[in-house]
């Protein structure tokens, strides 16, 4: 009689307890982790990463340790994934999460599964080709991981990212006129203008005529960054406005759902992303910062979305990043300064993070793990 093996998978259901801790630790300060830090929590599932200088307060370590090991796969998910792991591949790699081979293999193994999902026109299904899921903005964030892709000598066959570009050429003349939307036009345009293939007319025209119409702060960051890479500096600087004012408005807005999967905090830490790439476009980077960090820590659970703009934002800001006299056990920490600890790693010893240089510098932990006993919800009133 023949048999089949099938492997069921188990998943812990208690709810993660997170905590977070921010310090400037100056000339001389240490710091010490050690298993106080996991009390109420199960030790062998729990984690607690480090991130230090313009890291700090985004849990960089965490997000990327989480989308790594995302259990789903559609799309969009399969596509933040693989986003995360071009730009930050080598955070990754210093904090321990796997090889550069292993990641670059990760990516690869999504590109594969994204790409299956693409229709013949060049348009990508949620789940298989030719879904009801299709949107132009899904196309969009598709494609602007595969331009990117491209950009990091990720292996993209040409048929497909050709066939990307053309669907979101062809799409845009089609788009439906709004008066408070256009989500999926900014994003279209930004990344036609990334591919070198948008109208610096159509930009000016978005710009110049309906900017106050699209809905997200986002959108508008997205036609100032496009703007920007067609040298359009007063464009720029007029949608990144924009987009700082109608972020002003969106806070505190509760929204069960968007078309373009956002949220205040996607939003948020998009338009810091776009705004430290692109540079002069007259946007206080350190206010937005804050402001991620705090949208951040009012939200209990954080959607790819969320996850995926907070590590773009991160690695657009380690460009600029120069920490010196950090060390772990003695050991000093270059940039990037993030590492991520197993709980049963501080059940048995305590590590030791000091700040021999000059200068203070800002240091984030944050613990993650399910709690031993049933937490309360906030909602209900009780601290957790």
């Amino acid at each position: 009689m023949a048999s089949k093996a099938l492997a069921l998978g188990v998943r812990d259901l208690s709810p993660t307890v997170t905590r977070r801790s921010k310090v400037s630790l100056v000339s001389g300060q240490s710091i010490y982790m050690g298993s106080s830090m996991l009390d109420g929590l199960r030790p062998e599932a729990s984690q607690v990463s480090f991130s230090a200088g313009s890291l700090a307060g985004l849990n960089v370590v965490g997000l990327l340790s989480s989308l790594n090991h995302y259990p789903y796969g559609c799309t969009e998910q399969l596509t933040s994934v693989a986003l995360s792991l071009v730009y930050l591949n080598e955070v990754a790699v210093a904090a321990g999460l796997a090889s550069d081979d292993a990641l670059r293999g990760r990516v690869n193994k999504a590109l594969i599964g994204i790409l299956s999902n693409q229709a013949s026109n060049g348009a990508f299904g949620v789940w298989r080709p030719n879904d009801d899921g299709r949107s132009l903005w899904l196309d969009a964030y598709v494609t602007d991981f595969l331009t990117r892709a491209c950009e990091a000598d990720y292996d993209v066959p040409d048929l497909a990212y050709t066939q990307a570009l053309d669907n979101l050429a062809n799409s845009l003349p089609y788009a439906s006129d709004f008066d408070d939307g256009g989500e999926d036009v900014a994003y279209a345009l930004y990344v036609l203008t990334r591919a070198g293939r948008a109208s610096i007319g159509d930009i000016r025209y978005f710009i110049d005529t309906k900017l106050g119409n699209f809905a997200t702060p986002f959108a508008k960051t997205q036609l100032g960054a496009a703007a920007a890479l067609y040298g359009e500096q007063r464009g720029a600087r007029t949608a990144f406005a924009a987009a700082i004012s109608a972020l002003a408005t969106q806070s505190g807005k509760s929204v069960l759902y968007r078309s373009d999967y956002g949220s205040h905090l996607r939003d948020v830490a998009g338009v810091l992303a776009l705004a430290t790439d692109f540079g002069k476009v007259g946007v206080d980077l350190d206010a937005l910062r804050s402001r991620v960090a705090e949208a951040a820590s009012s939200r209990a659970r954080l959607s790819t979305q969320d996850k995926v703009w907070m590590l773009l934002a991160a690695d657009a800001l380690l460009k600029g990043d120069k920490i010196s006299g950090l060390t772990l056990d003695g050991n000093p920490l270059t940039t990037p300064a993030s590492a991520l600890v197993e709980g049963t790693t501080l059940m048995n010893a305590v590590l030791q993070v000091s700040n021999t240089g000059k200068d203070p510098v800002e240091l984030a932990t944050t613990v993650t793990g399910p709690a031993l006993v049933p937490v309360v919800s906030r909602r209900a009133g009780a601290s957790p």
